[in-house]
């Protein structure tokens, strides 16, 4: 077995522990004027444990099925990521944002965001400090004086590195399954998760190159390995039509 295959199991060690884990990534507020219990942060940025998740991928994938008036009906948070684009495809991939997670990165285009959603950020780099995150999401939301909701993952990628031993840096999309399947009680839906695949790299029309920094066949191998285990779901038009809509709870 490759290296790379063995390294998808690793992931198991998150998942016998999930609060180890999440004490270890640890979350912190842009505005922290006063040290917060860690169980609070995590409730205000996800809310109750039992509501359906979707994380939004940026593949193609997400606009093949008409499934954004049900994603808007069942869906009570609904995770977008980066460079994400809603406007002309909400048949497709709902109206809805909860969360917007992106890694604050030189490819992060500026954006208005609405004031009631959570901003969460993932920085890729072992070398991390509390200011440099806050610094930089600062350049990335143009109304951000407005914007009260605001988190940073604290060195969530050293903890992957040295306390799970992960080689291979996660993309946005695999950290944030990992992150929020490890706080919710329900699988994570996700769709447009393509591991650029296809011959188009987004959904949306967006000519940025691919960062060469990640191993895709290994975030497909990791995919798919927690698709098995039951940890994600792809969201197909049957699967929605089978979520129950009396589980929809208040949303954050």
């Amino acid at each position: 077995m490759i290296e790379n295959e063995l390294e998808i199991y690793k992931v198991d060690e998150i998942y016998r522990d999930p609060k180890k884990f999440l004490k270890l990534v640890g979350i912190f507020r842009q505005y922290d004027e006063k040290k917060e219990n860690e169980n609070n942060i995590l409730e205000k940025l996800f809310g109750d444990r039992d509501q359906n998740v979707l994380i939004v991928g940026n593949g193609p994938s997400a606009i093949e099925n008409e499934l954004g008036k049900k994603i808007d009906e069942k869906m009570n948070v609904i995770v977008r990521i980066n460079n994400y684009e809603k406007k002309g495809y909400e048949k497709y991939i709902g109206s809805e944002t909860h969360i917007w997670a992106n890694c604050v990165g030189e490819k992060t285009i500026p954006r208005k965001i609405a004031k009631h959603i959570n901003v969460l950020t993932f920085i890729g780099k072992q070398s991390f400090s509390q200011n440099y995150a806050k610094n930089q999401i600062m350049g990335k939301i143009e109304n951000i004086s407005e914007v009260k909701k605001i988190f940073h993952t604290y060195e969530i990628q050293k903890v992957f590195e040295k306390n799970y031993y992960f080689t291979n840096k996660l993309t946005t999309g695999l950290m944030c399954i990992i992150l929020l399947s490890t706080y919710y009680n329900k699988p994570i839906y996700c769709i447009g998760f393509d591991f650029y695949s296809y011959s188009k790299n987004y959904y949306f029309n967006n000519n940025l190159p691919l960062s060469s920094k990640h191993n895709l066949d290994f975030e497909k191998k990791m995919f798919k390995y927690l698709e098995r285990k039951g940890i994600v779901k792809i969201l197909t038009e049957e699967e929605i039509y089978n979520i129950d809509q009396s589980l929809k709870l208040k949303i954050l």
